[in-house]
């Protein structure tokens, strides 16, 4: 029997082991979770210091943009009061020229009537030339002055629409960062939520292994102690006869998983079934468990009194209950749906003392 071919059910686990092997599982999750957080909150930290220097720069923008507004204020009331301030000049060299025309004006005729000298005709012309000068000098530098002041405001507002064009860009980029920083707190938050259900479940696989454990050593031990004496060193030969009529699917050993790249040990075999197949108890004894176990499904674990038990997992239905005595071939439940999408299949395990014996070796060969 032993050299029997070992059928691989990629769907399949074997319980204890595939236990830990799906808890190493969880906990690469974790670290790879972990890794992620990381890099995510690095990328967080990278968006906070550039929205820091957006912030920065739009303080400074406005300032500035304050600042060269007040200066064309400044400017636009400069060019009118200059502005009005040249027309009033205007005014007043109109009316010197007119006063100097009228009251100041010798000609050349008054001079040959003797009613005037050469120096004051010269003077008078030297008179009405400065004024004209005065007048040209003042209207140049009045309308300098406001050119000066309307280049200057100028300008001023180029620069005021270059720095209003750069704000709406920095706005953008502000918008543009504050978008992937929320997406990056969606993931993050995310990312730490997966991480949390992940160590939850990690922590209740960690509790299942060592729970299911304990369970056979303490049924072990109980059963020690009824009978006051030592485990039998050797396992002594025993028949147990078959809990279902079927194909075995996967053996008792290590098996290689598809799934997972690796090495998995199978504690029992796996017997393929048809729905409403009725599970048998292998050998009469006590039920000492008949629940729900992580890993196992619908599970009933049954105690022979003489240091072996026989445990039956991937049940639909169990019919029987911790306490009750069971006689061989005895119904006990019915075959599942394997929760690795292998169909209707039972799990069956052989233990003595507490240690996985290969079922095939219990098992009457013409089966």
């Amino acid at each position: 029997m032993i050299f029997l071919i070992f059928l691989i059910n990629a769907g399949l686990k074997s319980k204890i082991d595939s236990l830990n092997l799906e808890l190493k599982r969880i906990r690469q999750e974790r670290k790879i979770l972990e890794k992620e957080e990381v890099k995510i909150l690095s990328s967080l930290e990278s968006l906070r210091r550039e929205l820091e220097v957006l912030g920065e720069m739009e303080k400074s923008l406005l300032k500035e943009r304050i600042s060269l507004e007040k200066e064309i204020m400044n400017l636009e009331n400069l060019i009118f009061e200059n502005e009005k301030e040249l027309e009033k000049s205007k005014g007043v060299i109109k009316k010197f020229l007119v006063s100097l025309y009228k009251y100041g004006k010798i000609s050349p005729f008054n001079i040959i009537r003797g009613q005037g000298s050469f120096l004051n005709f010269y003077t008078g012309l030297l008179a009405i030339k400065k004024g004209i000068e005065f007048k040209k000098n003042i209207l140049e530098k009045g309308v300098l002055l406001v050119k000066s002041l309307r280049d200057k405001k100028e300008i001023y507002e180029q620069k005021v629409k270059n720095l209003k064009e750069i704000q709406e860009i920095t706005a953008e980029k502000k918008i543009e960062l504050l978008s992937a920083k929320k997406k990056r707190e969606k993931i993050l938050s995310g990312l730490r939520k997966k991480k949390k259900e992940r160590k939850k479940l990690e922590k209740e696989l960690a509790l299942q292994v060592k729970k299911f454990e304990k369970l056979l050593e303490r049924l072990e031990k109980e059963r020690i102690a009824r009978l006051r004496k030592k485990p039998p060193r050797n396992v002594p030969k025993k028949i147990f006869s078959w809990p279902i009529k079927g194909e075995i699917v996967s053996y008792f050993g290590n098996l290689w998983h598809p799934e997972y790249k690796t090495k998995i040990k199978n504690n029992g075999i796996d017997i393929k079934g048809k729905p409403g197949d009725k599970v048998l108890a292998a050998e009469t004894g006590v039920v000492v468990y008949a629940n729900l176990f992580m890993g196992y499904g619908l599970t009933v674990i049954i105690d022979h009194g003489d240091g072996f038990y026989t445990v039956y997992a991937g049940l639909g239905k169990i019919y029987v209950f911790p306490g009750k005595a069971v006689s061989k071939g005895e119904i006990i439940g019915e075959v599942g749906m394997s929760m690795f999408g292998s169909g209707y299949t039972l799990h069956f395990e052989i233990r003595y003392g507490g240690k996985a014996l290969d079922p095939i070796l219990f098992l009457p060969f013409e089966s």
